[in-house]
């Protein structure tokens, strides 16, 4: 996408970035490690992490992208040349870039799943099944490559067709009339789940403060979520930054991206465990959670096809608004390192996405005893998914996210920010340089070998 295209309008931006934060990771994984991990605790921990970490990394992330006004290996050197730095500090967005490619190989694979039970719900195909029927169910999806196979292209192909089309007609066509529907089918499942379920339960299992629960382990936890929740060190900001108009004030759009990602991780919670507690279920976690326990509910719920399938809707729909997002960084690497069109890049890109995704599918069925990195005692008895799952989220992410805020906070002048940002000698600008430099490094550090040492 050429340099000059812009943003339609603030509220354009603000949908897209809100749909690149609001993914899988938000709506399986928040609700439930914050009731298993403190309750209420947890809650006040990750509020504070959100302030402390990931509000000033989604500053400088913009803040990168429109001052370098390029993709992210490109602003992020142009940014380096004027503030006298060495170009090596763009390894932050290869790092990036890497984690992207990665991480959409098994992101189609999940996606593919999720469209594969909204069209199973909306059929009425588990209306009736018993739980272990359904368990029996999902077993057997994962077990089936040449099915998984074709809902994972489906996935690929509908991210292809939208990014292909530029910013313009692509992207923000996209996010104008799919995420207004993404949160009208998030409050109306919340306002159902709430009637029909059993919600004071929910809520004292999301939000109870648990004082026992709370340790160093839910600071991390919190911390952990936090910094991913918003795509840190994927360089995503970094690109829709980079078509950011200058009028437009990075510090006020970073506070409400981070607002809305953290209200609608709420709601998730909201719309998903009353259904649970009320079927006298065990909240799960991942893929239990979204392809074992709600399905039951779903099964025995009133109108539940109906609810069952426009949640897995809205469910596709936040994992593809997450999609167009991260594909961004490795489309722009090859269209500025090898001067391809959009149209090649991207097909490029997500082709070798799909290519790499098949190792995610065999994990689950004909190789699911293999282990490619097993000579490595760290990896030993980790699939192909779970070695690039760890690759891209435990190791790639917080690199890139930790070379970006040592750059950003100890080898970029406080004056170019200030002169980027508009807020010089604001209270809120030391807060923001304070936190890139005291607080996000040793932070991210921290969360990465928490990480690794739990794999």
């Amino acid at each position: 996408m050429s340099e000059q295209v812009k943003w339609s309008s603030n509220l354009i931006f603000l949908m897209a970035s809100v749909g690149a934060a609001v993914g899988l990771a938000n709506i399986w994984k928040f609700p439930y490690t914050a009731g298993e991990h403190g309750g209420g605790g947890f809650m006040i921990i990750y509020l504070l992490a959100i302030i402390f970490i990931s509000f000033p990394i989604i500053v400088a992330e913009l803040f990168l992208g429109r001052r370098g006004k390029a993709g992210p290996v490109t602003s992020i050197i142009n940014v380096a040349k004027e503030a006298k730095c060495s170009k090596l500090w763009g390894l932050a967005a290869y790092a990036g870039t890497l984690a992207a490619v990665l991480v959409m190989s098994f992101y189609f694979v999940i996606t593919g799943w999720i469209i594969f039970y909204a069209l199973q719900l909306l059929l009425g195909n588990l209306t009736g099944l018993s739980p272990d029927s359904i368990g029996q169910f999902f077993g057997e999806l994962t077990q089936n490559e040449s099915r998984t196979v074709l809902y994972q292209s489906i996935a690929a192909f509908i991210t292809w067709i939208v990014v292909a089309a530029g910013l313009k007609n692509g992207i923000e066509r996209f996010v104008r009339y799919l995420m207004p529907v993404l949160l009208i089918l998030l409050i109306a499942i919340s306002l159902y789940a709430a009637i029909y379920g059993d919600l004071q339960t929910a809520l004292k299992f999301l939000f109870q403060l648990k004082i026992e629960d709370i340790s160093a382990k839910t600071v991390l936890y919190a911390s952990g979520q936090a910094l991913f929740t918003v795509g840190a060190g994927s360089c995503v900001m970094i690109v829709y930054g980079s078509f950011l108009p200058q009028s437009v004030s990075i510090m006020k759009s970073s506070f409400q991206i981070v607002a809305a990602d953290t209200i609608v991780a709420l709601l998730a919670g909201i719309a998903i465990f009353p259904l649970v507690f009320a079927f006298n279920m065990q909240p799960a976690e991942g893929p239990g959670l979204l392809f074992v326990t709600l399905p039951i509910v779903f099964s025995q719920s009133s109108a539940g096809s109906i609810i069952g399938a426009a949640f897995f809707l809205m469910v596709a729909i936040a994992a593809i608004t997450s999609a167009i997002a991260i594909v961004q960084p490795p489309i722009i690497w090859l269209e500025r390192r090898f001067g391809m069109q959009r149209l090649g890049a991207s097909l490029l890109a997500i082709f070798v996405m799909w290519i790499l995704g098949f190792g995610t599918v065999c994990s689950f069925a004909s190789c699911s005893g293999f282990y490619p990195l097993g000579m490595i005692p760290f990896f030993a008895e980790k699939t192909i998914f779970n070695t690039l799952e760890i690759i891209a989220i435990n190791i790639c992410l917080p690199v890139g996210s930790l070379l970006l805020a040592i750059f950003v906070g100890w080898r970029l002048p406080l004056s170019l920010c200030d002169n980027e940002l508009q807020e010089k000698n604001t209270l809120l600008m030391k807060f923001w340089y304070f936190s890139m430099r005291y607080i996000i490094p040793p932070a991210i550090l921290v969360v990465m070998l928490f990480g690794l040492t739990s794999h």
